[in-house]
């Protein structure tokens, strides 16, 4: 390392950035211990660690494999802490770890994966305290042995009676049984700056025939929008020295001679099967819970358990009865807990109103396991969960919640002290505050939406359905029953939430929240063009049910006040941008005479571009009207069929061609509208064949002064139809006309039919 790299890694406030921080920082040549391909690596990210208090370490990334190392932290000496030295330093951090820190089921699952049948014997190394070492032994009969330096390796042999080997294995290790057909190394590799002669070591413990199976966090799930206390398992600073790539780890077993390889990733760790035998590895297989559980049940049953290792059992029985909804078996368990609770720390799980009352207890780790149970946010989701669905009682259930989020909110100081985390207590926290706050958003809407503004944002991902489905129904709740100072904080996240949906609303749940937004828009911000929106969204699909009938009368009568006032305050041009929201809350309804003016309103709105809907509510407003106003919407309505012939006759609709023919003559001779006399001459020649009629209309057109155009097209046709009956002088006579360069209307003439001049002159000169 360069005088340069070591000044930038100089910080006298190295704990105060924060653990993480994501800067760059000089570049160097490096070695890739994965893949050992040499190039210039880029730095992004410096950690602290507990063990400097004035650098922090860079993270240096491989641009090969994508895997990542500090090649300047040296790992600790896990054996340091040997034989009852510091004993008091360590009784917490293996406190945390039996109770809650441990993950049993990822230490297992791969277990599940291999043929089983094809195992009889099983080494683990760097077994830590052992309990897939225990699971291995007693739950699958495998004869199993166990290798770690730890000090809680030794705690754990004696605690859970099995043999572990104090020390690291090497390539001069021997041990009884090998080779072995399983040997198995769980997060360890990442605690190895150079992990060749681990791999190697493996590889001869498995010998020819073995299988090696390694676990270790994988990088791709450091990302920098993931929360800190997400990212410090994996990175476990001053720990861990490298972090592998999928890529990475399979480069690092093939160099060690391996002929087949499997490595898949769940996201925040690889799992590598290696052997130089074919394998059949099945990484879809469960767990089995049934055997998990009586492993469990079994192991609580022996004598003289250190109250940790039983608080650890039961903590996991009672979450795995939860989570498979056995309730009646969870409840046994729950109660037993309770008692070893009572007695051990003075808890009491059957009164969770009275657990963690006190929001300002500040406790350091040491002080904290001498006082709780470090699974005791699991235990109380676990008897929220239980009350809920097995007992009904809400309030029980309520408050087993309400003291899930308390116990989490003094815990987890206490581990990101130490530069720890458990994210599975966090988790539960972040469902246990959803679940509270669904449960009392109807007797306390206010306290609900405070909950729920509390929950870390990083529970709107790792529970997405959960946390917009208990958002839609507070909000609802509040907006619903009048609670509209509360339910405005909730409604922008709502709004877009809904907006965001494509069409209408999908649920019940999306409905109340669109109903919510409405009686919010109307009755609180006095909104009546967003209510009308809202209530439109929430109304379209609607069943024909009675709880419907008042919203659907609420939503007429805004839309029709809306449209007045518009019509009042900006006339019909501002009635115009709103036509779309303003009809579709008065369709289908049972509509007044007093609503006049807005229907026949609509019918003006729509007649430029959407004639038939146009014509729709003006016949509406007719049969609204009164004596003096029927002249007028009559009129209108006579415009719109007008209208729709002309589309009809451009389109080819020949029924509705026919249906408003008559209005249009009368229109037509009328106003003299020489569109409308062009147009009922293209009918009578292409849908009726009425020669006479397309003559008598087309002259029509061409004598009309005003519009040169229909002049021209006019004459055009007129000569066209001439041709087609065999008058074939006439027709040249008027085609000359129209073609003579003293027209006046000449460029006129060739920008319009130029290209149809050659189709009309054939006409001409054919035969009749």
């Amino acid at each position: 390392m360069s005088v340069l790299h070591f000044l930038e890694s100089l910080s006298f406030k190295a704990h105060k950035k924060g653990w993480l921080s994501w800067e760059k920082g000089l570049p160097r040549q490096l070695t890739c211990p994965a893949c050992h391909a040499q190039s210039i690596m880029q730095t992004k990210r410096a950690v602290a660690t507990p063990y400097s208090q004035r650098r922090r370490y860079r993270l240096y990334d491989c641009p090969k494999c994508q895997s990542s190392h500090f090649p300047d932290i040296q790992a600790p000496p896990y054996e340091d802490q040997s034989h009852g030295a510091r004993e008091d330093n360590f009784i917490a951090p293996k406190k945390f770890y039996v109770e809650q820190g441990a993950g049993i089921d990822s230490m297992i699952a791969p277990f599940f994966w291999v043929e089983q049948k094809t195992i009889n014997s099983f080494l683990e190394v760097g077994c830590g305290y052992g309990f897939s070492l225990d699971f291995a032994g007693h739950a699958l009969n495998w004869d199993v042995q166990g290798i770690d330096p730890s000090h809680i390796a030794r705690h754990g042999a004696k605690e859970l009676g099995i043999t572990i080997i104090d020390g690291y294995l090497d390539a001069d290790t021997e041990l009884d049984g090998m080779p072995f057909d399983l040997v198995y190394s769980s997060e360890v590799i990442e605690h190895i700056a150079d992990p060749d002669p681990f791999v190697n070591t493996l590889a001869q413990a498995a010998g020819k025939k073995g299988t090696v199976l390694l676990t270790t966090p994988d990088i791709g799930g450091l990302r920098p929008e993931r929360d800190v206390e997400e990212i410090i398992p994996l990175l476990s600073p001053g720990s861990h020295l490298v972090l592998f790539s999928l890529e990475g780890l399979k480069a690092c077993l093939q160099r060690a001679g391996f002929a087949h390889v499997q490595v898949t990733s769940t996201g925040d760790t690889l799992y590598a099967f290696a052997s130089n035998q074919p394998i059949k590895i099945d990484f879809s297989r469960p767990i089995d819970r049934k055997v998990l559980s009586q492993y469990l049940q079994e192991s609580l049953k022996k004598k003289n358990l250190p109250h940790h290792l039983h608080t650890g059992y039961a903590g996991r029985l009672l979450r795995l009865q939860t989570d498979a909804g056995d309730y009646k078996q969870a409840q046994v368990t729950l109660n037993a807990l309770r008692q070893h609770w009572i007695k051990t720390y003075k808890i009491d799980l059957a009164g969770p109103a009275g657990i963690e009352t006190d929001p300002q207890t500040q406790l350091d780790f040491a002080s904290y396991a001498n006082a709780r149970p470090f699974n005791l946010v699991s235990a109380l989701y676990c008897a929220g969960i239980i009350a809920l669905n097995a007992q009904q009682d809400q309030e029980l259930a309520s408050a087993c919640f309400s003291a899930c989020v308390r116990s989490y909110e003094i815990i987890e100081p206490v581990l990101t002290a130490i530069n720890a985390s458990d994210l599975d207590s966090r988790n539960l926290a972040h469902s246990a505050a959803l679940l509270f706050a669904g449960l009392i958003m109807r007797t306390d809407p206010a306290l609900a939406i405070s909950t729920f503004e509390e929950i870390s944002p990083s529970a709107e991902n790792s529970f997405a359905d959960q946390y917009e489905k208990t958002r839609l129904e507070i909000f609802a709740a509040a907006a619903n029953t009048g609670d509209y100072a509360n339910a405005e904080r909730l409604r922008p996240a709502i709004e877009r939430t809904l907006k965001n949906k494509d069409g209408d609303v999908e649920n019940e749940f999306d409905r109340a929240a669109a109903i919510g937004l409405a009686m919010l828009a109307l009755n609180y911000r006095f909104d009546r063009a967003d209510g009308l929106f809202w209530l439109q969204k929430a109304l379209h699909h609607a069943p024909q049910e009675q709880r419907y009938e008042g919203l659907r009368e609420v939503w007429l009568k805004h839309a029709a006040a809306h449209g007045v006032e518009l019509l009042n305050h900006g006339g019909q041009n501002a009635f115009t941008t709103k036509r779309e929201a303003i009809a579709a809350a008065l369709e289908n309804t049972n509509l007044q005479v007093e609503n006049f003016a807005v229907i026949e309103a609509l019918g003006i709105a729509f007649m430029n571009d959407q004639p038939q809907k146009a014509l729709s509510w003006l016949e509406c407003a007719l049969r609204l009207s009164n004596e003096a106003q029927r002249p007028e919407t009559e009129a209108r309505i006579d415009d719109a069929k007008t209208r729709l012939f002309m589309n009809a006759v451009n389109a080819g609709d020949v029924k509705s061609a026919a249906s408003t023919l008559g209005v249009t003559e009368t229109q037509a001779h009328r106003n003299n509208d020489p569109a409308l006399f062009f147009a009922i001459g293209l009918d009578a020649l292409n849908r009726r064949c009425d020669m006479d009629q397309a003559l008598k209309y087309f002259s029509l057109a061409r004598e009309q002064d005003a519009n040169p155009e229909m002049r021209i097209q006019g004459a055009f046709h007129f000569a066209m139809v001439q041709a087609r009956t065999g008058q074939q002088e006439a027709a040249r006579e008027t085609a000359n006309t129209l073609y003579a360069d003293t027209n006046p209307n000449a460029e006129m003439v060739a920008k319009l039919i130029g290209n149809r001049q050659a189709e009309l002159d054939a006409a001409i000169t054919s035969a009749p």
